[in-house]
């Protein structure tokens, strides 16, 4: 009986241990090491099958579920990442039937991988993203709160795109990243520009913060004209780099970048300290207006707008 006790606490142990090194605990998915693996197996099962077989990996990001957390807390936050892992896989097997297998698993806090081996990888790939997008057009309900999540949607290709799980994955996040700076809702494939951009972003990431910590940004003042008789009303502070080598480079190129990394709460007290010292230098002169300026509202979720 001790013997037989000891077995089959051994048993439990090592089913635990396994599941936990396999599974996330939280949705009960495979989790990232598992999902390496499922992609392999199916990697090694399509080898076999013929030319027109292959393999493609869909990296789904929810960038609302973070909001989620911030707003509601992480019991609700996790409760919609439950519902849609409860759902959603049943709901792409069913578009599937037997044309291709499907594996669904938890990658990263709101992330989900699909990977579907089969005839037309490509075909197959599109028409998932489609379906998953669709599914998405309907709120994700969680105990008493209602939540309509956008999907950014990334594509990578096997053999075309990669022949090992680890690429596959990254360039499935390399297109998923294309997709999140476009339209929230589309999905994106994975093309070799992709990686040349990413690495020119990451550069001039780099070159953004040093630009920030040497000052080397400007502002610029937009006077603000009242049409009724003409005279100056304020003036809109706008924010300028001129990089040394490429030049003016557009907001729109690098806000993007400094709000994803958090770089933005720095340089919106840069702002703030500059546009004041503009007015202190300009009231000195005899010369008094006011000067709106733009405030990124991630300061508003992560820094503390009032003491700036």
């Amino acid at each position: 009986p001790h013997r037989l006790r000891y077995v089959l606490r051994s048993a439990d142990s090592e089913a635990r241990i396994r599941e936990l090194a396999y599974f996330d605990p939280q949705t009960g998915l495979p989790n990232r090491q598992s999902a390496i693996e499922l992609t392999a197996e199916a990697l090694g099962g399509t080898a076999a099958a013929g030319e027109n077989h292959g393999v493609a990996l869909l990296l789904i990001e929810m960038a609302g579920i973070g909001h989620i957390a911030e707003t509601f807390g992480s019991r609700i936050s996790t409760g919609a990442l439950q519902v849609i892992a409860r759902k959603l896989p049943a709901f792409l097997q069913s578009m599937m039937l037997a044309r291709a297998r499907v594996d669904f698993a938890r990658t990263a806090d709101a992330e989900f991988l699909v990977c579907v081996s089969g005839e037309s990888p490509q075909v197959l790939a599109e028409e998932l993203a489609t379906s998953i997008k669709r599914w998405f057009q309907d709120p994700v309900a969680v105990f008493e709160h209602e939540f309509f999540l956008e999907p950014s949607i990334g594509i990578a290709l096997a053999p075309k795109h990669g022949d090992d799980p680890e690429t596959l994955m990254m360039r499935a996040a390399t297109a998923r990243d294309g997709a999140r700076t476009g339209n929230p809702m589309s999905h994106t494939l994975y093309n070799e520009a992709m990686s040349a951009n990413a690495r020119e972003r990451i550069a001039l990431d780099v070159e953004l913060r040093h630009a920030v910590r040497n000052e080397d940004l400007q502002l610029h003042y937009q006077p603000k004209i009242r049409l009724c008789d003409g005279a100056l009303c304020g003036v809109e502070a706008l924010l300028r780099w001129f990089h040394p080598r490429q030049g003016l480079i557009s907001s729109g190129v690098f806000i993007p970048l400094a709000e994803e990394s958090g770089l933005i709460l720095e340089i919106d007290d840069w702002v703030v300290r500059t546009a004041c010292r503009q007015l202190y230098n300009w009231r000195d002169a005899g010369f008094s207006t006011n000067i709106a300026i733009n405030f990124s509202g991630k300061h508003f979720l992560y820094g503390d707008p009032v003491a700036t």
